[in-house]
């Protein structure tokens, strides 16, 4: 991992050979199937800052996090799954959420896409269908999310799936972890965060947040 000539550093996931992975995931809350199998794989740019001497912090520049729902299966099934014994696992759906503090305007600053076959099978060692190849896909729309990176989509698979573990709240441990983690960057809403504001989703489009105040 080097620094880059911006003073930004890349952390990601190889996008043919590591995912984060959730295995047997319901479709509902709190029931006992075992529905999907979800692989997560990210790029994140960060940038280090510090001011007079405090412990330094981390603000993501750009992030790029894909996460793959596939029909869930036991590593026996999987087994058959890769050698042709049994189809293809069906894919579900997958999707992007993105970040990038140097967007173009008309980009909004944190979007979700929807991207089948965001996540390679052959990267994470499963053979499903349809693959990107096989769906057609346009690059519109880049629907306006909430600030989202790998931590924040995380954060929302386990309420859309394991909402007990959340209510349960993080170990004490974690918390000094999440706080090492990089943050958000603000620079976009500041102009909108003043007593009285109401939301609208100009708040999403770096033009109107650089030219409004």
């Amino acid at each position: 991992m080097a620094v880059e000539a911006d003073g930004c550093v890349t952390v990601e996931t190889s996008t043919d050979g590591s995912a984060l992975e959730f295995k047997g995931l319901p479709a509902r809350p709190y029931d006992s199937r075992a529905d999907y199998d979800v692989y997560i794989q990210f790029r994140e740019r960060i940038r280090g800052t510090s001011a007079g001497g405090q412990t330094p912090r981390f603000v993501a520049v750009e992030c790029n996090v894909r996460v793959q729902y596939i029909q869930s299966r036991t590593p026996a099934e999987v087994q058959k799954e890769l050698s042709g014994e049994i189809n293809p696992a069906q894919a579900y759906q997958g999707v992007h959420f993105d970040l990038s503090a140097q967007s173009l305007h008309h980009h909004p600053l944190f979007h979700a896409q929807i991207t089948p076959g965001c996540v390679e099978g052959q990267g994470i060692g499963r053979k499903y269908s349809p693959t990107a190849a096989e769906v057609m896909r346009c690059d519109n729309p880049r629907i306006p999310t909430a600030p989202l990176d790998l931590a924040g989509t995380v954060y929302v698979i386990l309420h859309d799936h394991l909402p007990e573990i959340v209510t349960r709240g993080w170990p004490r441990d974690f918390h000094e972890a999440l706080a090492r983690l990089p943050v958000l960057p603000l620079d976009s809403f500041a102009n909108y965060l003043r007593p009285g504001a109401t939301m609208d989703c100009a708040w999403w489009y770096l033009h109107a947040g650089h030219h409004e105040s």
